[in-house]
């Protein structure tokens, strides 16, 4: 009996030592802030239509779909399923990250710019720690410029763009207004077989990694999907919205497990596109659905991993590191786009001076999330570089966001650049991958 007491006594030793180092902050019961919080929230970008059902933009102007053809060859005609932006926000000890999925081509520097100086400023979220991406379908209007006509006006259609800028933030702020405890889950997969490799057969990415944030009532607050293909199983005769096979994605997987479904597009370049016959609707829901059924088995596998269930979570595993870097533009086609206003690119992300077109200012970004790790990459980066950007990643959990904060097309790497193929012509330059890449692998080694 006293050797039991002894053993009782020592127990309750340890563990009011354990609590008597930590800091006072880093109890759930005595500041709630040190317990992992969060919120997610999708709200609609889909243009409004007119009377007969066609897509219009705010200022009655027609919209035109992205990623195939030539400008004006692609008029949106109707509305298949709507597009979305889909946010989830975690936080924790007082810094909060914030992830945007759009279901857009791409979304550019600048306009990620507004949107993170409004969030900063109303919510006093570190504007460096916002993450908006695109899942890069090829049926959701132009917000690049390219595939708009020149005529009344070049480029976006800026009416649109505001609607998109204020959608964002509003979905942003229900996240925040949503926000409770919350744990996560992740899991990864191999789901092979789906998409291909059109520029060098057989190099894909298959990876699927999954965030799964459940709330403290056992509710699914928010599913994050990472995963590498272009979203275009419609082809260019489409003429209308959608979100391709991302939308069924979601859908199913909201249907499955609740909360907000959100689709990170991966190291999709090359180019790596949907391994289809058929470009339907009907295909498009069956590459939805297959990834919907790995992420949820993946989750229900038992070598999946939950983080801040029970116990705080240490400062140091919850972090975001940005940098800039500058590149020439050295795209011909690229720089009189720009001269011409079809591209935007204003300053400080455009530097008339850095060179004979100038240069292109971008960023990257590694987060680091329990034994989750995330990088950011501005635009299509080939498989080669996703793969050597992996194997540094010191994360049991590797995600890897393409299209994240910025578009700058298919970033190539140096002893692939082949000047005839059709991918380098939609690049910045050569030196992009070189520059990017040399960056983050430095972020990772000291991460």
């Amino acid at each position: 009996m006293v050797r039991s007491k002894f053993k009782v006594s020592m127990f309750l030793l340890v563990i009011g030592l354990f609590f008597a180092v930590i800091p006072l902050g880093a109890t759930a019961c005595r500041n709630p802030q040190w317990r992992l919080m969060a919120g997610a929230c999708a709200l609609p970008i889909t243009p409004e239509t007119n009377e007969e059902g066609i897509p219009i933009n705010p200022d009655n102007s027609p919209v035109f779909l992205a990623g195939f053809g030539g400008p004006g060859e692609r008029p949106a005609m109707a509305v298949h399923d709507d597009i979305y932006a889909r946010c989830l926000i975690l936080e924790y000890g007082g810094t909060s990250i914030v992830f945007v999925a759009l279901d857009l081509i791409g979304f550019q520097i600048d306009q990620v710019d507004i949107v993170r100086t409004y969030v900063e400023y109303e919510y006093e979220i570190d504007a460096d720690n916002i993450v908006i991406a695109c899942t890069h379908t090829h049926s959701g209007p132009d917000t690049l410029g390219l595939w708009t006509p020149p005529y009344p006006l070049p480029g976006v259609n800026w009416p649109y763009m505001e609607y998109v800028r204020n959608q964002i933030i509003e979905c942003i702020d229900q996240a925040y207004q949503n926000m409770q405890k919350a744990y996560l889950r992740f899991a990864s997969a191999s789901v092979p077989d789906l998409m291909k490799n059109s520029r060098d057969e057989g190099r894909v990415y298959p990876d699927l990694e999954i965030m799964k944030v459940t709330g403290r009532n056992g509710q699914t607050i928010a599913t994050m999907i990472n995963y590498a293909g272009h979203p275009e199983v419609l082809w260019s005769d489409n003429l209308e919205i959608t979100s391709d096979y991302v939308g069924y994605l979601c859908d199913k997987v909201e249907e499955e497990l609740g909360g907000v479904a959100i689709f990170m597009n991966g190291a999709l370049g090359g180019m790596i596109t949907p391994d289809v016959e058929e470009h339907t609707f009907a295909k498009a829901q069956e590459i939805g659905y297959t990834l919907a059924e790995a992420t949820i088995n993946a989750l229900g596998c038992r070598k999946s991993y939950s983080w801040g269930a029970f116990f705080p979570i240490w400062k140091n595993t919850f972090s975001v590191e940005k940098q800039t870097f500058e590149v020439p533009l050295e795209n011909e086609q690229f720089y009189i786009a720009m001269m011409y206003g079809m591209l935007y690119r204003p300053e400080p992300w455009y530097n008339p001076d850095g060179g004979p077109m100038g240069s292109i200012i971008s960023e990257v970004n590694v987060i680091t999330i329990g034994r989750a790790q995330i990088i950011t990459m501005p635009g299509e980066v080939l498989p080669s570089i996703g793969y050597r950007l992996r194997e540094a990643m010191t994360g049991k959990y590797k995600f890897q966001i393409g299209l994240g904060n910025d578009e700058l097309g298919y970033i190539i790497p140096e002893d692939e650049w082949d000047i005839t193929q059709y991918e380098e012509s939609m690049s910045v330059g050569v030196q992009t991958g070189i520059v990017m890449e040399a960056i983050l692998m430095e972020m990772l080694a000291g991460s």
